[in-house]
């Protein structure tokens, strides 16, 4: 995986949400009886997953994503530098505010755009 996704993002994820989910599957035993099995799957926040398709990035094809359990963090894995960085703007870039003429007000600065 390192090798075809090479650029990482980082996305740290609220304690209160979930990153992984829990499901089971069936799997057939040597014997012909079924088994009910389990497994943890990552559980990435729907607003980044709208963002990457809405910029053009496919699931499998231009990025993967993984949990770090301990930093409760969400791994973004990318074949692209450029979506990379769109990621990391994204979700670490400065706070907007918006107002009724359509422009954009940077908190920091004060500089209107």
């Amino acid at each position: 995986m390192a090798l075809d996704f090479p650029h990482t993002v980082t996305v740290l994820v609220d304690k209160k949400d979930p990153i992984s989910f829990s499901h089971q599957f069936p799997v057939i035993l040597p014997s012909g009886k079924k088994d009910v099995r389990w497994a943890k799957r990552p559980l990435a926040p729907k607003k980044l997953n709208t963002f990457l398709r809405g910029i053009g990035c496919k699931f499998r094809t231009d990025y993967l994503y993984t949990c770090d359990i301990i930093q409760h963090a969400i791994v973004y894995h990318f074949k692209d530098s450029r979506s990379a960085l769109m990621l990391r703007l994204f979700t670490n870039g400065p706070e907007h505010t918006h107002t009724d003429t359509h422009t954009v007000t940077c908190p920091g600065c004060g500089l209107v755009f």
